[in-house]
């Protein structure tokens, strides 16, 4: 006849496992720099320790399954954090930071200010502004955007300058 063994849960445990979990998923949120991911750990390995009250001499939560989930924690934490870190030093791909410095041609001019027209951008078209005269098909770069129009210069100063 088998023994019936009772195993207690500690509370405490499953709201340290809970807190770990909650501290784990905001650093995954916010730029915390690893502080909170690194405590979630510590809090969530703390928790799966005393999460289960053994009641007998031969009844323990095995060490290797404890090790083994930490080591994987860590692995994990490490993996996200280092592809965080590789997404920071990348160059952005869109937004102002790949506007400004571009260079392009002149489609149209407003028929009654020749400092005002529009160009083709990045598959877009955009209002330019610029502070002395354009002509059509003059080489113009991109300074700053303003909402949704363009500063720009011309690209080579003029001839005799």
């Amino acid at each position: 006849m088998g023994a019936v063994i009772v195993l207690t849960v500690n509370q405490a445990a499953v709201g340290l496992i809970l807190f770990g979990l909650v501290m784990l998923a905001i650093e995954a949120l916010l730029p915390t720099f690893g502080v909170l991911g690194v405590g979630g750990l510590v809090v969530l390995l703390l928790g799966v320790v005393v999460l289960v009250d053994a009641q007998g001499p031969n009844i323990a939560v095995s060490g290797a399954l404890i090790l083994a989930m930490a080591v994987v924690a860590v692995v994990l934490a490490i993996t996200v954090l280092a592809m965080a870190i590789r997404a920071a030093r990348r160059r952005p791909v869109g937004g102002d930071s790949e506007l400004v410095g571009k260079v392009t041609e002149v489609s149209a001019l407003q028929s009654d200010n020749a400092c005002a027209g529009w160009v083709q951008l990045h598959g877009e078209q955009w209002q330019i502004r610029c502070d002395a005269p354009m002509q059509q098909g003059e080489q113009v770069k991109v300074l700053a955007r303003r909402g949704v129009q363009l500063e720009v210069a011309a690209a080579k100063p003029p001839a005799g300058a």
